[in-house]
């Protein structure tokens, strides 16, 4: 990490760092500079750091200089790209960057997240949602592998038959394999009737086991965190509304409008196109939040040049 000079305008900074509250904003300055500013507002303040900038190239660009003047983790979001109604699924690899930044953010981790505004500002499912539906599994521990499986599909996870990728899971017997987003290799539960019996990471490709440990957490690995009769009410509520405001519209209008309900009805009926519900995703919660809805108590905002 370089070491900023304590030169009475970095003086003045980290006073400012020290005694500031709610959203801050850098601008004004050189571009390269405002990740040593980011910096010195991180190391005063020690808490989760969320930078928003204007585009994800900018994003990338400072999370590169940051990394030279901040010792914390950082994370950068991907870009977000455009959902068409008809099926089509976005990244996977994007799905999971986002994911593992929301993980360290919930989960407390001393972190910096740097994102555009663009992904800065897409709904999510509430945090407190996100964390109850957080998987726990400790040596010794009991667990409803019942109970375990339904939990794991709500969370958006794939049964397979030999885990490969993040998102999956598989049961044989009283072994589970599940590779959660926040971690690097997938996980082996092996289970003694319902008592856990042993933990281990391994490798997806030898299937040869990494090192033991002694417990696990295991967070959602879709954006949208399902519950009891989630889609049907949401599908509900959204014939409702839609059926209400066609009502109001010309014919042709109106045709497209009852056309777009029933691809967002059936994709809700049949549990599918799960991306494309995330533009939805006000339909399926009383109240949603947003990324720095994440951040723990004491969490920084930083704007980078809100100008632009």
């Amino acid at each position: 990490m370089v070491e900023m000079n304590d030169s009475g305008r970095f003086r003045r900074i980290r006073q400012l760092a020290r005694e500031s509250y709610g959203v801050s904003c850098i601008s004004g300055i050189s571009e390269s500079r405002s990740a040593a500013i980011a910096g010195v507002i991180a190391e005063e303040r020690q808490r989760q750091l969320l930078v928003v900038t204007s585009s994800y190239t900018r994003a990338k660009k400072l999370a590169e200089d940051l990394s030279l003047f901040a010792d914390q983790k950082i994370y950068v979001l991907p870009e977000e790209a455009p959902i068409r109604i008809t099926f089509e699924a976005k990244s996977q690899d994007a799905l999971v960057e986002r994911l593992i930044a929301m993980s360290a953010l919930a989960a407390g981790e001393d972190c910096i997240v740097v994102a555009s505004v663009q992904s800065a500002v897409k709904r999510l499912a509430p945090k407190n949602l996100f964390l109850e539906n957080k998987i726990t599994l400790k040596l010794g521990g009991q667990v409803d592998l019942a109970q375990l499986k339904r939990q794991l599909i709500y969370m958006g996870y794939e049964r397979v038959g030999s885990v490969e990728a993040k998102g999956q899971y598989s049961i044989r017997g009283g072994i589970l394999d599940v590779y959660s987003p926040n971690q690097a290799h997938p996980c082996r539960v092996e289970f003694f009737d319902v008592e856990v019996d042993s933990i281990r990471f391994f490798d997806p490709l030898t299937q040869r086991s990494i090192e033991e440990t002694q417990s696990i957490q295991v967070f959602p690995a879709q954006l949208i965190v399902q519950s009891d009769f989630l889609f049907e009410q949401a599908a509900t509520r959204i014939r409702e509304i839609y059926e209400s405001f066609a009502k109001k519209l010309p014919g042709e209008k109106r045709e497209r409008l009852i056309s777009r309900q029933g691809h967002i009805v059936e994709s809700l009926e049949t549990v599918t196109n799960i991306q494309l519900l995330e533009n939805y995703i006000h339909y399926l919660y009383d109240k949603t939040n947003f990324l720095w809805d994440y951040l723990q108590d004491g969490g920084v905002v930083i704007v980078d040049d809100p100008d632009r």
